[in-house]
Parts: C-alpha cells; sequence; structure tokens
C-alpha cells in the first residue's frame, strides 16, 4: 500500500470515516450500474419521477441513454417537464405505472413526493412523517402496466427500471410480467419500505421474494433512513438479473 494513503486511511478511521475507492459497490447506485453492466444504460425507465431529480441526475451521468421518465401528477409533471426540458434524452410521461390499464385516485400529500396511489396509513406514530403522508386533495391519473407501454413503443429491454412509486412496487410489477419472464430487465433500482407508510403497500420481503423469484439478485441498499435507534425505515435497494444482464451486453 502507498504509505501516504495507509497514513491518511488510518487518519480517517480515527475520525470515524472509511476510505474506499469509489469502484467499491454499495457506495453510489449510478456507478454500480455502470459497472455492473460494463457500459452506460442505454434505456432508463424513471417511475415516479417527481420533479426530475432522478432523470437529471440520470442525464448528466449517463448522456448517451434515452430516458423516459414516468410522473401522474399534473402539476409536479409540469415541473418535471420545465426542469428536463434542457435534457434531450429525456421523454417525461405524464401517467402512473402499474397492473392494468385505467384510471385511478392518486392521493396528492403535503409533500408531493409522498404521493401515492394508496391511501397514506390512518395513524402514524412519527408526527413529522405523518404530516408529510397527509392527504390534502385528489386527482384522477392514466395507469398504464408497463407490458404494455412497452408493446405500444416496441421496447423489448429495459437496461435499467427506476421506482419510486410510494408502495406501488407489487403492482408495477404485476403489469410488467412479460418483461420479466423474458429476461427483458437487467437492473431493478427501487424504493424499499420496512415500516407502514401507506395502506395495502408491500414491504422489503414482499417486493425482494417477488424480485427473486424472477431471478433476480440483491446487489446492495443505498440511502437508509433511520429511526433514532438506528433500525432502519425505508431505502433503495439494486438488484440484477444476471441472465437480462448477458443479453445486455
Amino acid at each position: 500500500m502507498n504509505p501516504l494513503k495507509s497514513v491518511l486511511r488510518r487518519l480517517l478511521n480515527a475520525c470515524g470515516y472509511n476510505l474506499r475507492k469509489m469502484t467499491h459497490l454499495g457506495l453510489d447506485p449510478l456507478n454500480d450500474i455502470e459497472q455492473i453492466l460494463g457500459r452506460s444504460p442505454r434505456l432508463i425507465f424513471d417511475l415516479g419521477a417527481h420533479r426530475g431529480e432522478t432523470a437529471m441526475a440520470y442525464a448528466e451521468k449517463f448522456p448517451q441513454a434515452t430516458i423516459h421518465s414516468f410522473e401522474p401528477s399534473p402539476k409536479t409533471f409540469a415541473a418535471l417537464e420545465a426542469n428536463v426540458r434542457a435534457y434531450s434524452n429525456v421523454r417525461p410521461v405524464n401517467i402512473a405505472m402499474g397492473d392494468t390499464e385505467g384510471t385511478r385516485r392518486l392521493h396528492l400529500n403535503e409533500s408531493s413526493a409522498t404521493n401515492s396511489l394508496l391511501s397514506s396509513v390512518p395513524e402514524f406514530s412519527d408526527v413529522s412523517i405523518a404530516q408529510l403522508t397527509r392527504t390534502v386533495d385528489e386527482v384522477t391519473v392514466a395507469v398504464q402496466a408497463l407490458d404494455d407501454y412497452c408493446r405500444a413503443n416496441n421496447i423489448q429491454f429495459i437496461d435499467l427500471l427506476k421506482m419510486d412509486v410510494q408502495g406501488f412496487e407489487l403492482r408495477v410489477l404485476q403489469g410488467a410480467r412479460r418483461l420479466l419472464t423474458e429476461e427483458g430487465i437487467a437492473l431493478i433500482y427501487t424504493e424499499v419500505l420496512f415500516e407502514s407508510l401507506y395502506q395495502g403497500q408491500p414491504f422489503f420481503p414482499d417486493v425482494y421474494a417477488r424480485l427473486i423469484d424472477h431471478g433476480f439478485q440483491l446487489v446492495d441498499l443505498y440511502g437508509h433512513a433511520r429511526w433514532p435507534n438506528q433500525a432502519a425505515r425505508w431505502c433503495d435497494a439494486l438488484f440484477v438479473h444476471p441472465a437480462a444482464l448477458k443479453k445486455s451486453a
């Protein structure tokens, strides 16, 4: 080991930090996605795009990728369109993804980042979270199955499916049965919940079991939100499908 690096590592360890290369998996999901694929993604689906925060990060990190960004809320979608206007590789789509085509009521919450097709739990012990997930209005939005959208747009393979759909993860996966069965998704990056925020939501074990059944493997967990006692509340999880990954090469 380089002597200077060794000294720096000891100093950082003494201060409670750990020096690791960015190529080490588990530190940065975008770097991990590129490292696992062995290249930049060609096609990214950004479900629950909100105002484009993730879409813009993907567009800058992967400028050669085509990014379909889905956001059902009309007001939030307007902000998404404005924010990604400078990125020619981002395609905003004003629909939600689910298990079938139709319409549903979208619960518009105090914090738009918590908007959901599911109702918020009626009582929650954390007052700050309860305030953020408090429903202030509702709006009817269009919903489509991922398989139907891909069929209509002649899409056979998705390098990265990102989901931030506030408890609707299993419904989205149900609407992607063909893609999952035909090994048409290489990577899935999704928010997973360890506590109850929405009525009828799946928890991490439910999402994990469904993806494992479809041949995916867990890569790592990122961005943990924790209770004061350090118990996990929610985080993001990256899954890889080994057989689909070979197809993407």
